[in-house]
């Protein structure tokens, strides 16, 4: 049984237990691992760092990270962070998607990058996630 599985009162787990990518939803305050990996991005929506007011209609954000072999979905994120560190990532190449939802949990923004993830924090946050411009729900 891996080590993930071990802290299922503090996570909602989604198990594939196929051929398929092992999928987690995990709280961004729990302290869930799935390897060694650290992540550290920052984001901007339309061009802009995020702030309070372009964050304003924004409830929440929420990243998807996959590797090939496990999907871990962390949220809620807030929107007017600077920059977001998780550390226990699985290691390796993977294809990260940050969406950025309304108060009726609509995706009103998304933008994605890809990024080789390893145990050694980057001193600056990589990738910077490009998100589109705030837009009605789609």
């Amino acid at each position: 049984m891996t080590r993930w599985m071990l802290a299922l009162p503090l996570i909602l787990v989604a198990g594939c237990w196929s051929d398929g990518p092992t999928q987690s939803q995990v709280d961004p305050n729990s302290q869930q691992t799935f390897g060694d990996a650290k992540l550290l991005i920052d984001w901007t929506i339309g061009g802009q760092a995020p702030s309070t007011t372009l964050c304003a209609t924004v409830d929440h954000l929420a990243l998807y990270l996959d590797n090939g072999t496990q999907q871990v979905e962390i949220s809620p994120i807030p929107c007017n962070l600077t920059r977001f560190r998780y550390d226990g990532m699985p290691d390796g190449a993977a294809q990260i998607e940050l969406d950025a939802f309304d108060a009726n949990n609509c995706r009103v923004s998304a933008g994605s990058a890809q990024d080789d993830l390893t145990s050694t924090l980057p001193s600056l946050p990589s990738p910077t996630i490009a998100m589109s411009a705030l837009s009605s729900c789609h």
